[in-house]
């Protein structure tokens, strides 16, 4: 099975500014991390990388990426998140995508490689179309300071809050023409890790 790994950097994160190319865990940033852990996996046949940023390409590239410029129109803080899914899976030439951006830098070579055969089995037995990590949320939750997953009223034990699963973002695999096709991180049948 040929799979592509494929994830976009850009230099205009307002929270932590350059994050993917400043120094992180032992000197080494988060985007050479990511790209070096993805070279060992042996079921990936190709790592792209896709920015605006020059110094972001050109790390990638050293890195040994596959490093491809983004248009600016997908790179500001108005980018449609479906257009650049679009945009990296033009990218990808083998039959099955796998995105995993740089900001998720503990998954190793082991671990992707068993996501890789998790899905591969259950997509060959029909059972699911797409593979998407997540986190699972138990965590007394509210937004407009209105309780939404409880009733504030008569509070449960924690354990006893509804398990809600929130897309980590770690790992996403699925065909290549589906990753295109929607432009969205989970088709129709998820099988969620």
């Amino acid at each position: 099975m040929q799979v592509t790994a494929v994830f976009g950097v850009r230099s205009g994160s307002k929270r932590c500014v350059q994050k993917n190319i400043r120094d992180f865990a032992g000197g080494e940033c988060l985007l050479v991390r990511k790209i070096k852990t993805l070279l060992r996996v042996p079921e990936i046949s190709a790592v792209i990388v896709s920015s605006s940023d020059q110094a972001m390409l050109d790390v990638a590239r050293t890195a040994g990426a596959e490093a491809i410029r983004r248009p600016e129109s997908l790179s500001g803080d108005d980018a449609n998140p479906a257009d650049l899914m679009r945009h990296l899976a033009g990218l990808v030439k083998t039959k099955y995508t796998l995105y995993a951006p740089c900001t998720s830098p503990f998954v190793t070579p082991e671990r992707f490689s068993g996501l890789i055969r998790q899905w591969k089995t259950s997509h060959d037995a029909g059972k699911c179309n797409c593979l998407v990590t997540v986190t699972d949320v138990k965590e007394f939750l509210r937004l407009d300071s209105k309780a939404i997953n409880y009733d504030a009223t008569c509070p449960p034990r924690s354990q006893d809050l509804p398990a809600i699963q929130a897309l980590s973002f770690a790992a996403i695999l699925m065909p290549t023409v589906s990753f295109g096709a929607h432009g969205q991180f989970v088709d129709s049948r998820p099988l969620f890790v």
